[in-house]
């Protein structure tokens, strides 16, 4: 089964046992090769808030261009979250590609965005995760995602479809 039904059947299982309360589920495709790790700060049945989505893809010849190239299909297939993603930066030395969102959600004195941080540490790894940045205090602080199922579901598929390949 694909990461997407794995997850789905590991959404419903949760709501199923009225488990809202925070908590991480773990999934993999039937290859073995795509793992989502979600931490989840409440579950309900139309969308969820998250706190860190983690994507870990096994492959054994994953180089820097590959995470060039997974950056970049990332950032140009991921558009329906609440602001467009762009790569920020690469770190050939680290083995790092970062990407943001384009445009920052801006109210008053906060910038909310979303922060994708991809590496080669661990032969594809993928971490996700929101911030608001406040001007006033110059403080970025960790908030959650707040995304529909269909959404969660839709980017789960996307993250298998773009990863490298074994």
């Amino acid at each position: 089964m694909s990461l997407r039904q794995n997850l789905e059947i590991a959404l419903n299982q949760q709501l199923l046992a009225f488990n809202q309360s925070p908590s991480t589920l773990s999934v993999q495709d039937s290859s073995g090769h795509l793992t989502l790790e979600i931490d989840f700060d409440k579950i309900e049945s139309l969308g969820c808030l998250i706190s860190e989505l983690r994507f870990k893809c096994l492959t054994s010849k994953t180089n820097f261009s590959d995470l060039q190239e997974w950056s970049r299909r990332l950032s140009s297939r991921i558009t329906y979250l609440l602001e467009s993603l762009a790569v920020l930066e690469f770190d050939p030395q680290a083995g790092q590609a970062l990407i943001r969102s384009h445009k920052p959600t801006v109210h008053q004195q906060l910038a909310s965005f979303y922060e994708v941080l991809l590496e080669l540490s661990l032969a594809g790894c993928l971490t996700l995760r929101r911030y608001e940045n406040n001007k006033t205090l110059q403080q970025r602080t960790l908030v959650s995602l707040c995304l529909t199922r269909e959404v969660l579901l839709r980017l789960a598929e996307d993250l298998a479809e773009t990863a490298p390949t074994p």
